[in-house]
């Protein structure tokens, strides 16, 4: 996997933040985060250019075991060629009257070998993800890679945008966002299994912390609301990923195999 960026921060254009799609798989939100931290958010992208993401790698970014790791790799990346985002605001972040369908990700190579994958983004999507000088949405990775629910690292971006703010969604509205149209009918289950998960993973790993709402008409629930603030507490973190490790502890003049092998025992005590 190549270095990340130096803070190794994820940056979006606010229009992608807002669009509508579904966040698929937790592994799915990983190696998308994954190849955008390495892209310099504010410079040009080639799109020819492709993003390269190891099993072992992502292990280390999330915490988990590398055990398995290359088949849900495999997996994940088959899932990204196949996600479509609707983004239908400007780049002022206004309405628009047209809903542009985009592709995320143009083509995938499978390294076998090397317990690896490579993604190219589409051209389409370059303006929400490089040269971005206006409207973007910037937070460090360590805050969602340890997250176990996709919905978790969608909702966290969604609320980081309105930090010390209310940010509030109708029930239909948030369905529609989260691509849920067709999933949990009943409000009780929806918030059982998108929205629980999705505010514990925040507030157990993120810098922020989110409270949650809801208000009836009638008998029934019409909006959820979340109120957003800075979180008290140091979120927990995880290590470095293996190759940031190498990188940092490398001796001069040591080449990059025989630092790897000096380095791994000691990296397993981390």
């Amino acid at each position: 996997m190549t270095i990340p960026n130096e803070n190794n921060d994820i940056v979006k254009s606010n229009a992608l933040i807002e669009a509508v799609y579904s966040p698929g798989s937790v592994y799915q939100m990983r190696l998308l985060m994954a190849a955008l931290m390495q892209i310099k958010a504010k410079e040009p992208l080639d799109h020819r250019r492709r993003f390269y993401i190891t099993a072992n790698a992502l292990a280390d970014m999330t915490g988990a075991t590398a055990k398995n790791n290359y088949q849900e790799l495999k997996k994940a990346a088959d899932d990204l060629m196949n996600t479509v985002v609707h983004v239908d605001r400007d780049e002022n972040g206004q309405k628009q009257k047209k809903l542009l369908k985009i592709n995320l990700v143009s083509s995938c190579e499978y390294l076998d070998q090397e317990g690896q994958v490579g993604l190219r983004f589409t051209e389409e999507i370059l303006p929400h993800i490089s040269d971005l000088k206006k409207r973007f949405t910037q937070y460090q990775a360590k805050y969602v890679m340890p997250m176990r629910s996709s919905y978790g690292i969608r909702l966290y971006e969604l609320c980081l945008q309105w930090l010390g703010n209310e940010r509030e969604f109708t029930v239909d509205d948030f369905r529609k966002l989260f691509g849920l149209e067709d999933k949990y009918p009943v409000v009780a289950d929806l918030k059982k299994r998108v929205i629980e998960p999705a505010l514990n993973d925040i507030n157990t790993h993120s810098d922020i912390r989110v409270e949650f709402g809801q208000t009836k008409r009638g008998r029934r629930v019409h909006s959820f609301q979340f109120m957003i603030v800075k979180s008290k507490k140091e979120p927990e973190s995880t290590p470095p990923s293996f190759d940031e490790y190498v990188r940092l502890n490398a001796r001069p003049g040591e080449d990059w195999k025989q630092a790897m092998q000096r380095l791994s025992p000691e990296y397993r005590k981390l």
